[in-house]
């Protein structure tokens, strides 16, 4: 009877601790990913947000002004360059490099940025972006294949390939 009740107690701590814990800590924060975008962006991502959804990929949507409750969380991809508006851009700006950010101002320009321990240790950031929404648009489905494998890394997930033919 002792040791049911010892089993029982423990049972209860290790529960009270797991709901203690911060949102994003932990697995489920290292196999989730923080997509930040407004609105205009992420209606052109709507093809990509889909193959996530397809593929079981979690994610969190939220808006520039949300970033900072969500800045230190493990997988970040932003949609969006540095002229990007609504706060996108702002973003943006903090994890590229100037020289980076003058690439991009060049018109019709776009590129996949992945980048480590941005505003937090261990954290990786993924920037779809351009110089415009619609060529940070073209960033994500020009590099598909590449952020496919990164996401399987960074989620210790398999996304099938094959979904990208839909994609």
């Amino acid at each position: 009877m002792m040791k049911l009740v010892k089993w029982l107690v423990g049972i209860l701590v290790g529960i009270t601790i797991c709901l203690a814990l911060p949102y994003g800590s932990g697995a489920q924060g290292e196999r989730q990913l923080i997509v930040v975008a407004n609105d205009q962006s992420f209606e052109l991502a709507s093809a990509w947000v889909n193959f996530l959804k397809n593929e079981s990929v979690s994610f969190t949507r939220i808006m520039p002004s949300d970033f900072e409750k969500y800045k230190k969380e493990k997988n970040i991809v932003i949609l969006g360059g540095p002229t990007e508006p609504d706060g996108v851009g702002e973003i943006v700006k903090q994890a590229l490099t100037k020289e980076e950010q003058d690439y991009m101002s060049e018109e019709g320009r776009f590129r996949m940025y992945v980048k480590n321990d941005v505003w937090a240790p261990g954290q990786n950031v993924m920037i779809f972006a351009g110089s415009d929404s619609k060529a940070a648009a073209k960033a994500r489905t020009v590099s598909r294949q590449k952020w496919i494998a990164i996401f399987n890394e960074w989620l210790g997930i398999d996304i099938s390939e094959a979904g990208i033919v839909a994609y």
